[in-house]
C-alpha cells in the first residue's frame, strides 16, 4: 500500500481478506510453536477524536488482564523486560496508576 489512507481503506473494504491474514499468521506461529504479537501502530490516525480514548489503557486491559495462556505469556514477558510483575490492585493489573475495569 502506498499510504496510510489506502491501507485503512483496504482493511475496511476487505474484512474477510484481512481476517484471513490474521488466521494464517496465527496458524503459522502455532505450527512453529512460537508466539507472536501483532501491534497496531498509528491508532491515533484511525479516528478524528482518538483523544477521547485511552488507547494504551484499552490495549493493557485486553492484553495484560487477559485470562488464560495468552495473558500469562504477556505478563511473564512484562516481568522479564521490566524486572517486576505488572502492578496489581484488587483483581486488576494497573496501567499508569489507573485501575482498568
Amino acid at each position: 500500500m502506498e499510504s496510510w489512507v489506502e491501507s485503512i481503506s483496504w482493511v475496511k473494504d476487505n474484512p474477510e481478506n484481512c481476517s484471513e491474514i490474521f488466521i494464517k499468521a496465527n496458524d503459522h506461529f502455532r505450527s512453529s510453536k512460537k508466539n507472536g504479537l501483532i501491534l497496531f501502530d498509528a491508532l491515533d490516525r484511525v479516528s478524528d477524536n482518538w483523544e477521547r480514548y485511552d488507547l494504551h489503557g484499552l490495549l493493557w486491559q485486553q492484553l495484560c488482564n487477559a485470562s488464560g495462556e495468552g495473558g500469562d505469556i504477556l505478563r511473564n514477558y512484562y516481568r522479564e523486560v521490566m524486572g517486576i510483575y505488572p502492578p496489581k490492585k484488587d483483581d486488576y493489573l494497573t496501567y499508569s496508576g489507573l485501575v482498568l475495569d
